[in-house]
C-alpha cells in the first residue's frame, strides 16, 4: 500500500526514476480498487446501462480518471528507470489508439456484412488482414510489458540516480 500511496504522492512527478516494485504494486492495487469500485457500481446501480456487470458505473469512471494522471506519471518514471525517454509511452499510446480505431472500423465491417447475409469471413483477404492486425496488437502489449519487467540502470542515469541505492 505504501507504493501505492507514494505514487499518489508525486502524481504530476514526471521526472526522476520509479522502481519496478513501485510500479507493479501500483499495478495490483490499483487492479483491486478497480474490481471494488466496479462492485460497489453493480451494487448500488450506478452502472452504466448496457455495459454490462465489468462495464463499469459513475464511481469506476470517476476512479478513472483520478487515477489516470498518477498512473502516467508512475509509466513514465518507469521508463527513466530503465534508461528509455518518457516518450516511448506515448508512442505505444499512440500504437494503441490507431489499432482501436482499426479495431472499430473491423467491428463495423463484420456488423454490416453480418446484416447483409454475408459471411465476413468467406473472404480471404479479411481474414490476413485481421491476423495481421491481431499479430500487431499482440507484439505491441508483448514489448510494452516486456520494458516495464526490465531491471533498472544501476548507477545514475540521465534522468535521475538509481532508486534502489541510498541517498
Amino acid at each position: 500500500m505504501k507504493w501505492y500511496l507514494l505514487t499518489l504522492k508525486s502524481f504530476v512527478v514526471f521526472t526522476g526514476r520509479s522502481r519496478r516494485t513501485e510500479f507493479w504494486m501500483f499495478l495490483l492495487f490499483n487492479l483491486l480498487i478497480t474490481v471494488g469500485t466496479r462492485i460497489i457500481d453493480q451494487v448500488t446501480g450506478c452502472n452504466f446501462p448496457m455495459r454490462g456487470v465489468w462495464g463499469g458505473g459513475y464511481i469506476s469512471l470517476a476512479y478513472d480518471l483520478f487515477i489516470l494522471l498518477p498512473g502516467l506519471s508512475l509509466t513514465v518514471r518507469r521508463f527513466h528507470d530503465i534508461g528509455k525517454s518518457g516518450w516511448v509511452l506515448f508512442r505505444f499510446l499512440l500504437a494503441f489508439l490507431i489499432f482501436g480505431i482499426l479495431g472499430v472500423v473491423y467491428n463495423q465491417v463484420l456488423n454490416y456484412k453480418g446484416q447483409t447475409g454475408e459471411n465476413p469471413f468467406a473472404d480471404l483477404s479479411f481474414l490476413v488482414l485481421t491476423s495481421i492486425l491481431a499479430t500487431i496488437i499482440v507484439s505491441v502489449v508483448f514489448w510494452f510489458v516486456v520494458l516495464l519487467l526490465r531491471e533498472g540502470t544501476h548507477g545514475t542515469n540521465p534522468y535521475g540516480p538509481d532508486p534502489k541505492q541510498p541517498v
